[in-house]
């Protein structure tokens, strides 16, 4: 009788339908719903653009373009040295975002979403291209070109002729701004598995500018 008295139960008057009689169990009901993905942060705008987005709000999705659509073009634009090419990567990150915002689970900040799907375009784009990675000497044509000092375009050029996940983590910290933690997510790995990519890069792009420089 203690748990009838917890939950209120009745014994149905007679006659009365079923349809009406309590529902004792209706509040643990309510309470048992679950939800698909945790909560965003509560310090990130961009992820709780995305949350609305993934309801079909469209205004959510023209402030998210907005926002985020001139990063997504600049951040291609270094990588890819195309303008053209740029743009369309950011629409098309974009119009994946309106697409696949339901995917997006919370794990990672939502910036480092984004531009994680926009990476992926970015590396079709230059598998696309067909084009054979130089070495250096060819690549940046002589030493002297690069002057007093590395340019950003030489340092670049030199950060493609890395190993691919060296270089995808050199790109995704210092170039796109993700945490360790939120590049550690994106790649799959942990966050120890990084540090050290990162720290391999660094030193093998230190040594191959410095014989640049002779």
């Amino acid at each position: 009788m203690a748990v009838a008295t917890l939950v209120h139960l009745e014994r149905p008057r007679p006659g009365q339908p079923r349809a009406d009689r309590p529902r004792a169990g209706r509040p643990v009901e309510m309470g048992a719903r679950s939800t698909e993905h945790p909560p965003p942060p509560a310090r990130d705008p961009v992820a709780r653009l995305i949350r609305a987005v993934a309801g079909g709000d469209v205004r959510a999705f023209h402030r998210l373009y907005t926002t985020m659509a001139p990063r997504l073009e600049r951040f291609a634009a270094r990588l890819l040295d195309d303008p053209v090419a740029a743009e369309d990567i950011a629409q098309d990150t974009m119009l994946e975002v309106w697409n696949a915002a339901r995917r997006f689970d919370g794990s990672t900040r939502g910036t480092a979403w984004i531009t994680t799907l926009a990476h992926r375009k970015i590396d079709a784009a230059r598998a696309a291209s067909a084009v054979p990675t130089l070495p250096i000497s060819e690549e940046l044509a002589a030493p002297d070109a690069i002057g007093a000092g590395e340019t950003a375009a030489a340092v670049r050029a030199v950060v493609r002729t890395l190993p691919h996940e060296e270089r995808q983590a050199i790109e995704r910290c210092h170039l796109e701004g993700f945490t360790l933690a939120d590049a550690a997510a994106a790649s799959g790995r942990s966050v120890a598995t990084v540090k050290l990519r990162l720290s391999r890069g660094r030193d093998r792009l230190r040594r191959r500018l410095a014989r640049l420089r002779g």
